[in-house]
């Protein structure tokens, strides 16, 4: 209801919720936000859109716990397009939207294990290194009993990879390279560029053994080769 009628209070509240809440929580939140305005009601995503303007915070929030249920480890947890397109148009029109929950933390502040981190970076990232292979792993033709049967694809329009989706994708890689560059500029400006870690090491070697594991799925004969060169 406060996301409808647009109640600031509400969704300010909604957004230290949120901080101090543990991620299996947020993404419930997250998971029925999206399914209300995304899923149930065509055309209704443009209700949540309205929430950039009214609470940047919640956004902020939102767009961490979004990007933390979807992370494509399956075919059910690839965002539908009417989410992407929105998470896109945020960030594109304002990159520093990212960065909200965590330029407003104390710099010796770390999220508690459990607990959303304090920027959607890592989470928009594996957005952008996962995509290709997650909906070509949607689209690949399985190999059963030596015969080629194709996997059935919904006929739901969010199934079908086409060109607005790879450039969605394009616009989010873009849009995290600003980010970046902007986040630079402050970590120098408080003589903390180089000391304090924003994508932390941690996450990103989880992420990188989903790539290496999914791209084994998708052409597994190519990875039997790379390990029999090995050994």
């Amino acid at each position: 209801m406060a996301v409808a009628v647009l109640q600031v209070p509400v969704l300010e509240c909604a957004a230290s919720w949120l901080q101090r809440t543990p991620a299996i929580y947020c993404v419930r939140l997250a998971q029925t936000l999206v399914d209300d305005y995304c899923s149930l009601v065509p055309g209704s995503v443009q209700t949540l859109k309205q929430i950039f303007s009214a609470s940047p915070r919640f956004c902020c929030q939102f767009l961490t716990a979004v990007t933390t249920l979807y992370d494509l480890s399956c075919d059910d947890l690839i965002p539908p397009n009417d989410l992407l397109e929105m998470v896109v148009s945020w960030i594109f029109d304002d990159p520093r939207l990212t960065l909200i929950t965590f330029l407003n933390t104390p710099i010796a502040a770390n999220s508690p294990i459990g607990f959303l981190e304090l920027t959607p970076l890592t989470g928009l990232i594996r957005w952008c290194v996962k995509s290709p292979l997650a909906y070509k792993r949607r689209r690949k033709v399985f190999l059963t009993n030596g015969q080629v049967s194709s996997k059935i694809i919904p006929k739901d329009s969010s199934a079908i990879v086409d060109t607005d989706c790879h450039a969605l994708y394009s616009k989010l890689h873009l849009s995290i390279l600003q980010v970046m560059m902007i986040l630079q500029g402050h970590l120098t400006e408080k003589n903390l560029y180089g000391r304090l870690g924003v994508v932390l090491f941690d996450h990103i070697v989880p992420l990188v053994e989903e790539i290496s594991k999914l791209s084994e799925e998708l052409n597994p004969l190519s990875a039997s080769s790379e390990r029999s060169e090995e050994h």
